[in-house]
C-alpha cells in the first residue's frame, strides 16, 4: 500500500494499526507568518485518506507550555484500547477528542479545560487522565482528573498544591495510574516529589500517597511492570542512586507496600 504525503517528516502508527498519522511543514510565503502545517490520517488496509487536519504550525504545538514536558509529535494521542476508537490533540485551553467511525468530534465539540496542559489515555479504556496546573496564584490548585469518553464525565479528581511539575504513569493493564509530583517546599528554593496512586478498576477509585523514605531524594526514574501490580522507582542525588520496589496488592494489605530496596547501583533508567 502506498500513502501520499509530499515532503511527509513524521508518521505514526495508532496502537491497532488500524491507522498511520503522517506530518509535513511548509514554509509561508510570507516570513511574518507562521509555519503551515499538514497531518494526515490513513487506513492502512485501504490506504483511504480518512481525515486530514490543515493549519498553523501554532496550533499544533500548543502543548509546549514552559516548565511542563510537551512534545509536539505525535500530535494525536490514541485512546479506546486495541480498537483505535479514538484519538485526542491538545489545544489551548481543550482537549480535542475525535471518534474513528466518523473521524469528527465527539458530541461535535472539545472538551473546554481551562489551562490544561497535558493528557494521556488509559491503555486499555475509553478514558484520559489529564492535568492542569496551579491558577492565580495558588488560589486555584492544581488537579489530575480521570474523564470517562465519550460521556465526558468526570471520574475522579484530585486536587495537589505547590506543584511545580506533574508526570502520569499507566500500568499497562490500566488498573493503575501513577501520578508523580514534583511539589515546593515552603521556602519555594526546592522541590521533593511524591506519587498519587489511582486505583482505577476499584470502586469509587481510590487514591493513595506515597513518598520515599526520603522525601528529598531526587526521582530519575519510574516504572511498572508490565500486566503487573509492582513498580520501581531510582531515586537518589549521587551517581550511584538506590532502586526501591514497591507492590500494589501485597499479601494481607490493600494498600501500597515497599518490597525492597537496591543500593547504590549505576542506574539511570527502568525497563
Amino acid at each position: 500500500m502506498r500513502f501520499a504525503h509530499p515532503l511527509v517528516e513524521h508518521i505514526d502508527f495508532s496502537p491497532g494499526e488500524r491507522f498511520l498519522v503522517t506530518y509535513s511543514s511548509h514554509k509561508p510565503s510570507n516570513p511574518r507568518d507562521t509555519h503551515k502545517v499538514v497531518v494526515n490520517i490513513f487506513d492502512v488496509r485501504t490506504g483511504k485518506l480518512m481525515r486530514d487536519f490543515k493549519g498553523s504550525a501554532d496550533e499544533f504545538t500548543t502543548a509546549e507550555n514552559i516548565g511542563f514536558s510537551g512534545l509536539p509529535w505525535p500530535c494525536f494521542r490514541w485512546g479506546g484500547g486495541k480498537d483505535d476508537k479514538y484519538f485526542a490533540r491538545l489545544g489551548k485551553n481543550i482537549i480535542s477528542i475525535y471518534e474513528t467511525d466518523s473521524f469528527s468530534l465527539i458530541d461535535k465539540k472539545s472538551l473546554k479545560i481551562e489551562n490544561v496542559v497535558d493528557f494521556c489515555w488509559s491503555p486499555t479504556d475509553p478514558m484520559v487522565a489529564l492535568f492542569v496546573p496551579e491558577m492565580g496564584g495558588g488560589n486555584h490548585p492544581a488537579r489530575v482528573s480521570l474523564v470517562q469518553i465519550p460521556g465526558k464525565e468526570e471520574l475522579r479528581q484530585k486536587n495537589l498544591f505547590s506543584v511545580s511539575d506533574c508526570k502520569m504513569y499507566w500500568q499497562s493493564n490500566g488498573e493503575y495510574l501513577a501520578v508523580q509530583v514534583d511539589r515546593y517546599t515552603k521556602t519555594k528554593k526546592s522541590t521533593y516529589t511524591g506519587f498519587e496512586l489511582f486505583r482505577i478498576k476499584e470502586r469509587d477509585i481510590p487514591i493513595e500517597v506515597l513518598e520515599l523514605d526520603n522525601k528529598d531524594d531526587k526521582i530519575i526514574a519510574f516504572a511498572w511492570e508490565p500486566k503487573g501490580h509492582r513498580f520501581a522507582v531510582i531515586h537518589g542525588d549521587g551517581p550511584k542512586p538506590d532502586i526501591s520496589f514497591y507492590c500494589m496488592q501485597a499479601a494481607n494489605t490493600s494498600r501500597v507496600s515497599k518490597l525492597t530496596t537496591l543500593k547504590s547501583r549505576e542506574a539511570n533508567a527502568l525497563y
